[in-house]
């Protein structure tokens, strides 16, 4: 997970001119005043929310990378229910399980006799 202030990360020329999808999903946290509001963009696979603040510089979390949408959006549900910040953090920690987050969501080609490793 990236934390970073969003108006820089976004400028990157990697994802910028690409389009991002609003999820339609708002999440306020205990231990953090504003709402965060979330997004998917297709050509990075990044998964992230934004805080919707009218203040500058807004927080950004990325959460991870993933193949496309669906698999985002199953993320997402993952953190229903969690109330501080904190917990999400450490639920994607615990997820990745040591593996680099960058490389989680694409596996190799299975080929005969090996074994795709999640």
């Amino acid at each position: 997970m990236l934390v970073t202030v969003f108006e820089h990360w976004i400028r990157n020329p990697e994802r910028a001119g690409l389009p991002h999808i609003d999820l339609g999903e708002y999440r306020r946290f205990v231990d953090f005043a504003n709402l965060f509001k979330f997004f998917f963009i297709p050509g990075t696979g990044e998964l992230y929310a934004v805080e919707e603040s009218p203040q500058k510089p807004r927080l950004c979390l990325v959460l991870g990378v993933f193949r496309n949408q669906e698999e985002a959006r199953s993320r997402l549900e993952e953190f229903t229910g969690l109330v501080r910040l904190g917990d999400v953090v450490r639920q994607i920690e615990k997820r990745k399980e040591g593996r680099p987050w960058l490389k989680r969501c694409y596996s190799r080609k299975k080929t005969r006799g090996s074994r795709v490793r999640r």
